[in-house]
């Protein structure tokens, strides 16, 4: 029986058939949606709380993405692009990191 939130997220990437995207060469298990441009991890897979950021490159299934934003992060739109408009506020007690991707343009 799953004891806390942290340990159903664990289980629950078991149970997706562990997937798993990459970052700065490391894997960690996730959750992802391709239809909706997310994946949910764990915030414990990452040391220090050292997460991706936006226009980070993350590898899913073989394809590069690039990180729009990461859970409550807020963006804006600008002549140059999209821009974060406010802080990642990292809620202490939510053991999961949604991270929101999209595929690179290509000309």
């Amino acid at each position: 029986m799953v004891t806390d939130l942290s340990s159903a997220l664990t289980d629950c990437f078991t149970a997706t058939g562990n997937e798993v995207f990459i970052w700065n060469s490391n894997s960690y298990s996730c959750v992802p949606n391709a239809e909706r441009g997310n994946l949910v991890t764990s915030k414990t897979l990452f040391p220090l709380h050292a997460y991706p950021k936006q226009g980070d490159i993350i590898n899913i299934d073989g394809r590069d993405f690039q990180v729009l934003k990461i859970a409550n992060q807020t963006i804006e739109m600008t002549g140059g692009g999209m821009v974060p408009d406010g802080p990642f506020i990292d809620e202490r007690l939510n053991p999961s990191l949604a991270i929101f991707f999209e595929p690179f343009i290509r000309k």
